[in-house]
């Protein structure tokens, strides 16, 4: 069993454990994937937002949540689920889309003097919807872009640049600008513990540029 299907066999068992521990119905999914595995996928982050959203219920009941033990001595004590729901990045699959990221109109992010590489890429949800307007800076500097309407960017750094990428209501991401990424795929999951009082809106097209729906 490859590390990737390892990693995802842990995972449902830590929900199982979970969602055991507090009495939330559950049952895995079957995973029917074929080829290389990243170790979660759309169905997997489906699953984590349940718990959590059962978990967040009784919370509101005023249970307390109980919290099962995770193997290899990890302790799930302080952020059960959050150890779960990991932001990932990967190389997308589509074609499509790297094609349109091959296309995609290209930012330097250089100081004076400076050599570069691209680094090109989609961010997307946990469901693969794309995320429009996200932040992309290049840590260190005050240099920035914002993907655009399909969750595309493409940026010129330095080999080694670490790159932090953030969206309202997501858990930050950041990765290092490398030859062997110079194509990638972003996903972010949702941040559960925002502060009360801040509305995050529609991530729709026409939301983001102003347009009525």
């Amino acid at each position: 069993m490859k590390r990737g299907k390892k990693i995802c066999t842990t995972l449902k068992e830590i929900r199982l454990q979970v969602a055991r521990a507090n009495d939330i119905p559950y049952e895995p999914a079957k995973c029917n994937h074929k080829g290389n595995c990243q170790g979660t996928c759309p169905k997997c982050e489906e699953e984590v937002r349940y718990i959590e959203r059962q978990l967040s219920i009784r919370r509101m009941l005023g249970k307390v949540a109980a919290v099962a033990g995770v193997a290899m001595g990890v302790s799930m004590a302080a952020q059960p689920i959050e150890a779960i729901a990991q932001n990932t990045i990967t190389t997308p699959k589509d074609s499509t889309v790297i094609s349109a990221l091959k296309t995609t109109k290209v930012k330097s992010l250089l100081k004076a003097g400076e050599q570069g590489i691209v680094v090109r890429g989609r961010i997307v949800d946990g469901d693969g919807e794309p995320l429009i307007g996200a932040t992309i800076v290049r840590k260190g500097t005050n240099q920035w872009e914002v993907s655009n309407i399909d969750g595309m960017f493409a940026l010129e750094v330095p080999k080694g640049s670490l790159l932090k990428v953030s969206y309202i209501g997501y858990k930050d991401f950041s990765f290092i600008a490398s030859e062997r990424k110079q194509i990638v795929e972003v996903v972010l999951n949702e941040d559960e513990n925002l502060p009360e009082g801040i509305l995050v809106v529609s991530k729709s097209a026409d939301d983001v540029y102003g347009h009525d729906n």
